[in-house]
């Protein structure tokens, strides 16, 4: 009598057991990321924008922060940029959920071009985690824009832009001439 309650409520609590553990582990590990890029005019300071209009020859800053979107830690970053290559190859920061790691890098833009960055990250035994984003420079003659290209579409505006305008500022030389007094 006694081995067979025993057995019963062994049998019963393993059952509490394996309900719980499914409940709980029924979502599993996630590994994800997200890889966001973009480009400003400070050095060291993220921009805000994916879109850029610059005048030739100024100097970009891209900024990529790529964040562990899911539940487990991620480590072994690479970073690739359609147009600078390898940025980041095989980083062990472990990267918590939560987390996020910052790169940077700059370039003096002199034509229109677009960026495709990618970055990919591990966990022990879940698949990679890849994430993709980019940015578009282009170039003016009058002004440097933030923002979003336009759009032309119909009943709606193009989406408002922050223009920074230059100061042109003039010095000439001026001779004065002092009149004799009598």
């Amino acid at each position: 009598m006694f081995i067979r309650t025993l057995a019963l409520c062994v049998g019963i609590v393993l059952l509490m057991s394996l309900s719980s553990i499914q409940a709980v582990g029924a979502q599993g590990p996630v590994a994800s990321g997200e890889l966001k890029h973009t480009v400003g005019l400070v050095s060291g300071v993220c921009g805000t924008v994916q879109y850029i209009e610059v005048l030739p020859g100024t100097e970009v800053f891209h900024c990529y922060t790529f964040t562990n979107t899911g539940t487990v830690p991620l480590t072994n970053h690479t970073l690739v940029d359609s147009e600078f290559g390898v940025l980041l190859a095989g980083d062990t920061t472990i990267l918590a959920p939560g987390d996020s790691l910052q790169l940077f890098e700059s370039e003096i833009v002199t034509v229109p071009h677009a960026h495709t960055s990618t970055w990919t990250s591990a966990a022990p035994y879940l698949p990679p985690v890849i994430s993709e984003d980019g940015v578009t420079l282009a170039l003016v003659t009058t002004a440097v824009q933030l923002g979003s290209p336009p759009q032309a579409s119909a009943g709606t505006s193009p989406t408002p832009f922050i223009i920074f305008c230059g100061l042109l500022v003039l010095t000439a030389t001026v001779a004065v001439k002092k009149r004799n007094a009598r």
